[in-house]
Parts: C-alpha cells; structure tokens; sequence
C-alpha cells in the first residue's frame, strides 16, 4: 500500500507470478502509482489462473484506474469457475463507472462457487442505483455480502 510501485514494475511482478499454481492471491495497490496498464497485466494473470484460484483479494483504493482497466479485470473473473472467495475494493476511483458495474452482477450471478463477497464500490464513478441493484440481486445467495 502506498508504495511507489508502478505499471512497470507491477506487470513485470504479474508475469513472474503467472507460472505459479496459485489458488489464493492477494495484492493491495491503495495510493500506489499504477493505472489501467497494471490492471490489465492482472487481468492477463487472472485469466493464466483460471483452472486454480479460489481466492482474489484486490484492494485497489485511490488509484488513477478507470474502466479501461476494470472492464477486463471483471471479464477475467468471469472465466474462474473455482472463484469462491472474491474481496473487490475500489473505493475512490472515479474513473471506474458504471460502464464496468454493469459486469459486477454478471460475475455474482455466474460464479455458482462463490460463498462470500466483499464490495468496496463507494465513492468511486458507480452509480448509487447501481450499487443498490447490485445489493438487491445478490446478498441474499451469500453468507458474507458486504457493499460499502
């Protein structure tokens, strides 16, 4: 957290972890130097560990990212059938919209593994409507659902 990472140096750190057989991984990018660029590097990692992992932890708070990079991120998700356990932080990233919410309800709905989530959406661009339609289709399916 904080740290003077960037795109560059975080892309180099995805491609070395994409030979690992990991079925948890958690990375925390809040107030690091990164943009869209280090989130499609981890969309890129996602999409290399989609047989193994059962758990993403992303804390991705006060970053320059914006759908560009959300977009591809969730559209990874959507490809981990084992996906049971899913931490999603993107409190004040304005860039980030509904353009790219509109695929959150689409990886609840399809990922049948998952038994907990956690949604840090708030001060971000998502809209607040979207937001609570995204409470309303799915905290009911979960034993843990949070949305802030």
């Amino acid at each position: 957290s904080g740290t003077d990472i960037t795109d560059i140096g975080f892309s180099y750190m995805m491609s070395k972890l994409s030979f690992l057989f990991l079925q948890e991984l958690q990375i925390s990018l809040t107030s690091a130097r990164v943009t869209d660029r280090a989130m499609i590097s981890l969309s890129d990692l996602i999409r290399q560990l989609q047989r193994s992992l059962t758990y993403l932890y992303l804390e991705s708070r006060n970053l320059a990212i914006t759908d560009v990079g959300v977009t591809p991120f969730i559209q990874a998700l959507l490809l981990l059938p084992s996906l049971q356990r899913l931490w999603f932080d993107i409190e004040n990233c304005f860039g980030v919209t509904d353009q790219s919410g509109e695929l959150i309800p689409d990886l609840i709905n399809t990922r049948t593994n998952l038994t907990r989530v956690t949604l840090f959406l708030g001060k971000s661009g998502i809209s607040k409507a979207l937001m609570e339609r995204i409470r309303g289709m799915i905290s009911p399916r979960f034993w843990k659902f949070d949305i802030y």
